[in-house]
């Protein structure tokens, strides 16, 4: 499973994005999903990995910076 992926992911290859307008996160279902939802995803995979948010999220900002070259 997709949790299962993540937990051994590298921090390095970790990219974070929504399948938006579908697949809203939950305890959001049924609504339709946008990227204002992005740090729900984000949340849950900080629990995933073992790490707090904002380690998380600076890495995958490092991540996205190196990816897309900014």
């Amino acid at each position: 499973p997709l949790r299962d992926a993540l937990a051994v992911a590298p921090m390095e290859l970790v990219l974070v994005e929504t399948d938006a307008p579908f697949l809203t996160p939950a305890p959001y279902r049924g609504r339709p999903n946008a990227s204002y939802l992005i740090p729900v995803t984000l949340r849950a995979m900080a629990e995933v990995k073992g790490v707090d948010e904002d380690t998380l999220a600076t890495a995958i900002y490092d991540n996205t910076a190196r990816a897309f070259d900014f």
